[in-house]
């Protein structure tokens, strides 16, 4: 569920988030406050996300809380967007969050056409950016999503990407 953080609706926000997060509340549930919000800016979007954390907090929830960027939560994109400066805005008193990042092998990055992959190391060079960004501020990402087709040069780029992946799984 989303809602918007705008005046007159954080209460709805909040009720949604306890509403859902209070039934499952285990150490064992990762909580994902959505998938690929789009519709605002990156620094609208801190403040909803922001509120978010705050309420799932508030319950006594203490597991990770992966928190997308903005603009479809795009690797690709993510160190050249403001999802980089405004992202480093995000409170959670627990300093427990995951920022997740999306990486489709196609040239768009989108996953529309995963059959046009154009280099055997799209997928690690798509991540350089955020995992820079990453290390810099001392954040963790989860690539919550990614693609590629199954023809020979696909899976070599869907590989190479893993091996990249596993090597840098500490952020």
């Amino acid at each position: 569920f989303f809602f918007q953080a705008e005046d007159g609706i954080r209460d709805k926000l909040v009720t949604g988030v306890q509403t859902c997060a209070l039934p499952i509340y285990n150490p064992n549930v990762l909580f994902m406050i959505m998938s690929e919000p789009s519709d605002q800016s990156a620094y609208d979007w801190v403040k909803t996300a922001n509120l978010a954390i705050q309420t799932i907090r508030n319950i006594g929830a203490t597991q990770p809380i992966v928190v997308p960027g903005s603009y479809f939560d795009k690797a690709l994109s993510f160190a050249v967007s403001d999802n980089a400066s405004k992202l480093l805005k995000i409170k959670d008193p627990l300093n427990n969050c995951l920022f997740e990042v999306h990486s489709y092998l196609d040239t768009y990055g989108s996953g529309s056409n995963v059959n046009e992959v154009m280099s055997p190391t799209i997928g690690a060079d798509r991540l350089v950016g955020v995992t820079k960004w990453a290390r810099k501020n001392n954040k963790k990402l989860f690539l919550g999503e990614f693609a590629s087709g199954s023809d020979p040069k696909s899976l070599e780029a869907l590989e190479k990407d893993r091996k990249s992946t596993r090597l840098n799984s500490s952020h």
